[in-house]
């Protein structure tokens, strides 16, 4: 695993999180496809959360930004995508759920956001993998809050502790174990294409 700064991500998503620290977190939600059984109810043993399509994090009162995945410039269809709202609202297969009052989401709601931690592992996915086509793919944001921190992870449901490499699905952890178990099992990974 690669830590990297904000300022090694491309220039918009690296703006838009840059916004999101020291701003006060107003609203938390979770983006749903319609038919997806995801819906959160209450915290679960194991500090994980699984969701189809986004995370929106609401900072001030007006600006909102979202955490998805998408496909990167080599192909890979499983990065993490950091956007403005309204650019991943758009459809009409997405419900949203608003979490900011239940547990544990509410301490984080009219707090500040202290930091955010971007989380890469080497891959040479591409359409024709080669060693020219190495890169860091951005699986992991972890967001600190004064009283909770989270992990949004592109990771596979079910097996986000057992399968490091991401998914175009997102689990969210939000315990010291949880995180822990994530960021370890991707620590030393680096995920290895062969064409043919």
């Amino acid at each position: 695993m690669s830590e990297l700064a904000l300022r090694a991500l491309p220039r918009r998503e690296s703006e838009l999180l840059e916004g999101v620290i020291g701003s006060t977190c107003s609203r938390l939600e979770f983006c749903h496809m319609h038919l997806a059984d995801t819906e959160y109810e209450k915290p679960s043993t194991l500090g994980l959360h699984e969701i189809t399509f986004a995370v929106r994090i609401g900072v001030q009162e007006a600006s909102r930004v979202s955490v998805t995945w998408t496909q990167d410039a080599f192909g890979n269809p499983n990065r993490l995508s950091v956007e403005e709202s309204p650019t991943v609202m758009t459809s009409r297969s997405v419900s949203v759920q608003d979490v900011s009052r239940l547990a544990p989401w509410s301490q984080i709601i009219g707090e500040p956001c202290r930091a955010v931690r971007p989380y890469t592992y080497r891959s040479n996915y591409a359409r024709v993998p080669s060693e020219q086509t190495w890169h860091d793919v951005l699986w992991g944001l972890e967001f600190a809050f004064p009283r909770l921190s989270f992990l949004i992870a592109a990771a596979c449901h079910g097996e986000a502790d057992r399968q490091p490499s991401a998914n175009d699905e997102l689990v969210v952890a939000y315990t010291p174990e949880s995180i822990g178990r994530l960021v370890v099992l991707r620590e030393c990974f680096e995920e290895l294409w062969t064409s043919g």
